[in-house]
């Protein structure tokens, strides 16, 4: 279940080709304090997402993901995935639900989840309920609750009562969203990922932010219009001083970024239209660029990523070397003796190195063939290395 569950958020980055749409209240409690909503049809649309995404779709991880779902639960994310919503009524960790839209077969889903550890049924009016547990160490063990609500609309959530409620907001028992609600109101057009909180301070959340603590009220929108792609943040608050100590952290993260970025006329760019701007209790962030200039940053990105992926492999294969080189009594491990011998190997071969490193300066450098490096000698060493330390920053610059 781990795999579908892992495979089910990594749709978000897939489904290129599905039909979705923009937030529908009706499908959201009127009671929700927080809602993240991904419109999969402006993704599609958009040029830039639609570059990277077919970037993606060309790994190995993609294509296994995708080909599990298809063969596991009959759901094939490129044709099938229409949407996809997370909305909770309360601010704690295990809280929420998430309502996918999808056209999948039903009998093999079902047939699947009877196959998870600790499966049983349960019922919420006409709806058969799937119960079954996640998996993970036991710390991390909890149960999972599903329904088939509808043909093509299935919810998720780890707490009974929370997917009981928004059954009943599906089937029109309970409240949804007014059309005017904060969370679902003026969500800008081409919008691919609209977030939306209210009081979010008092959040349980698995990890610290300023951001949050400081903060009555978050909007977010992230998508691509006209083929420029647009972020807008409008973060509301407790007082004016908070309000300066969150634009304070995004100008700090700013510089940051910027400059572990590696500079280039690309990124100069992508910075020089990031606004940020305070009102009051509020803070807005306002940022566009082109949909070209977006993708090409993110595929470059990606051959980083997949550049730390290489190493990464290469560093397993040296793993498995050195246990089948080392592991004498073969139980997958390196003991203390066995430490030991590879520690004494490495530290000879050092030595070694260090020898023919030295030697090689001194048939360079020791002009005066004395067998040793005198200062003169030695600064002309230090200004080698400079010039070839400046020729690597203007060659990773230029990149």
């Amino acid at each position: 279940m781990k795999a579908f569950l892992s495979a089910l958020a990594a749709l978000l980055a897939f489904s290129v080709s599905a039909q979705a749409g923009p937030l529908e209240k009706d499908r959201v409690s009127a009671n929700a304090r927080w809602v993240v909503h991904i419109d999969v049809d402006a993704f599609r649309a958009a040029d830039s997402a639609r570059k990277i995404a077919d970037g993606w779709l060309g790994r190995d991880p993609a294509r296994r993901h995708l080909a599990w779902l298809r063969e596991q639960i009959g759901l094939d994310p490129l044709q099938d995935l229409r949407s996809i919503t997370f909305y909770g009524t309360h601010v704690e960790l295990g809280r929420g639900v998430v309502v996918i839209r999808a056209a999948i077969d039903r009998k093999r889903l079902v047939d699947y989840l009877k196959k998870q550890p600790g499966y049983q049924t349960a019922s919420h009016g006409a709806h058969p309920l799937h119960v079954f547990q996640a998996p993970g160490d036991e710390r991390r063990q909890h149960n999972v609750v599903g329904c088939l609500q509808a043909p093509s609309v299935i919810v998720f959530g780890r707490d009974i009562g929370d997917v009981t409620a928004a059954l009943d907001v599906l089937d029109g028992k309970s409240p949804a969203l007014a059309a005017d609600s904060r969370l679902a109101k003026d969500i800008p057009s081409g919008t691919i990922l609209w977030l939306a909180a209210t009081d979010p301070a008092g959040a349980e959340m698995p990890f610290k932010s300023p951001f949050v603590k400081l903060s009555k009220q978050l909007l977010l929108a992230l998508g691509e219009h006209d083929r420029e792609v647009f972020l807008d943040v409008k973060l509301t608050t407790r007082s004016k001083e908070d309000a300066a100590r969150v634009r304070q952290t995004i100008d700090s993260f700013r510089a940051f970024a910027k400059q572990q970025s590696g500079g280039g006329e690309d990124v100069e760019r992508l910075f020089q239209t990031l606004e940020v701007s305070t009102t009051g209790q509020t803070v807005g962030v306002r940022w566009r660029a082109s949909g070209e200039d977006v993708a090409k940053l993110i595929q470059s990105g990606r051959k980083r990523t997949e550049g730390h992926a290489d190493r990464r492999s290469r560093q397993e294969e040296q793993k498995k070397r050195f246990l089948e080189k080392y592991d004498k009594n073969r139980n997958g491990k390196l003991d203390d003796n066995e430490r030991e011998i590879i520690h004494a190997e490495w530290t000879r071969a050092m030595k070694e190195r260090r020898a023919e490193h030295h030697k090689r300066l001194l048939d360079k450098y020791d002009t005066n063939k004395d067998g040793k490096l005198d200062d003169d000698e030695k600064n002309a060493i230090r200004a080698e290395w400079s010039r070839r330390m400046e020729e690597l920053r203007k060659r990773k610059k230029d990149r």
